[in-house]
């Protein structure tokens, strides 16, 4: 799922490193709750962390881990991986993908390969909504801090 956003690619790429956007992007359909650590970075490093989830704020999604990669990305390129895993989605191989776009704007990725304990046709309108529910988040958050 892609979408351009309305600011720079060096701007945009601050904000994924940061867990906040994270948490941000995801408000109002998953609460994303640190385990361990107990905390989770001000900016994410390579390495593992145990996350609890829930949906809409009621029900638990279980525990996942969140396998973060920064791979590398032909300049001026970004990339930004969650090589995780949990109770709900024991493969959960997400890339975020950036590239620059026309008018100062970066064409924003979400690539996604999942296994689900539940079946895909539930699984798989679920994620969908999910994902466009971010980049929207997205699009409102750069408004917001004014690009």
């Amino acid at each position: 799922m892609t979408t351009v956003l309305p600011a720079p690619i060096d701007d945009v790429w601050d904000r994924v490193q940061r867990s906040d956007t994270l948490m941000g992007v995801s408000r109002g359909v998953v609460t994303v709750r640190p385990v361990d650590p107990p905390q989770l970075p001000e900016r994410w490093k390579p390495g593992r962390y145990k996350v609890s989830l829930r949906a809409l704020g009621l029900f638990s999604l279980g525990e996942q881990t969140i396998g973060i990669e920064m791979p590398e990305a032909a300049a001026p390129a970004r990339a930004l991986r969650d090589n995780g895993k949990g109770a709900l989605f024991p493969v959960w191989d997400h890339w975020i993908l950036l590239e620059p776009a026309g008018s100062g704007g970066t064409r924003y990725t979400d690539r996604l390969k999942f296994d689900s304990v539940v079946p895909e046709v539930i699984a798989m309108p679920f994620v969908k909504a999910f994902f466009w529910y971010r980049q929207r988040r997205w699009h409102s958050m750069l408004r917001r801090a004014g690009g």
